[in-house]
């Protein structure tokens, strides 16, 4: 736009960014965005992850009562007086049973690869009880869901 600068000639009002100005912002944006997806896209993978690691909390504690009253860890489910493990399938997770692999009361979290696309068909989280000095802890470091989407102190 031009405008009377009080003089005889004119000058050229300059407002609003240059070319230059607008492509170094969109390429700075760009750079954040190639960042950003994979990242989220790890994070909800993560989240789905965690709903299975929540539900077997619940068969943890059976496992851990049975172990205690027994003296001995449950071969299956049913012997740990738990539901079948199909029951426990929610829109990520397809099972949770109990496993005798690395060692009997294992708890084996498979996750629905159709829901979690991330993930490998029938992808495993598996948590092993370990008996020391009147409590049982569990490692999660077995299966088969790799280790970028597993908690931290559940990786190998």
């Amino acid at each position: 736009m031009l405008k009377s600068a009080g003089r005889s000639k004119l000058a050229y009002d300059h407002r609003g960014f240059t070319l230059l100005e607008l492509m170094i912002v969109l390429f700075i944006i760009s750079i954040l965005v190639m960042i950003a997806i994979p990242a989220y896209q790890d994070y909800k993978t993560r989240v789905k992850i965690s709903e299975g690691i929540n539900l077997a909390g619940a068969v943890a504690t059976s496992v851990a009562e049975y172990y205690l009253s027994q003296n001995h860890y449950p071969v299956d489910n049913s012997q740990a007086g738990l539901a079948s493990p199909a029951s426990y399938q929610t829109a990520w997770v397809s099972e949770i049973r109990i496993v005798n692999v690395p060692t009997s009361g294992s708890i084996a979290v498979t996750y629905n690869a159709a829901a979690i696309p991330a993930l490998g068909t029938n992808d495993t989280l598996i948590f092993v009880p370990d008996y020391n000095g009147g409590r049982i802890g569990w490692d999660c470091s077995y299966g088969t869901v790799e280790n970028r989407f597993r908690p931290k102190n559940c990786r190998k």
